[in-house]
């Protein structure tokens, strides 16, 4: 999941840099679409970034309680 949202951000920076070529290049509408989907796409990607690490977190508290009550069923 991080290479997704690592991906995702990549994809991001390089429409928020093309939202700032020249004019020639782009309406500036579809300089604006551009900006907003490349801004979008790091937002998911941050929010992606997060829930892996989110749950990452919630595994390792899973595991020590499967730790601790394998040590009460031993004793």
């Amino acid at each position: 999941m991080k290479r997704e949202a690592v991906a995702l951000a990549f994809l991001g920076a390089i429409l928020l840099v093309v939202s700032f070529l020249p004019d020639p290049f782009f309406l500036t509408l579809l300089r604006a679409l551009v900006m907003m989907l490349g801004a979008y796409s790091l937002y998911i990607a941050k929010k992606v970034w997060e829930l892996e690490k989110g749950f990452n977190e919630a595994v390792r508290v899973g595991e020590k309680i499967k730790k601790k009550l394998d040590e009460l069923q031993v004793s």
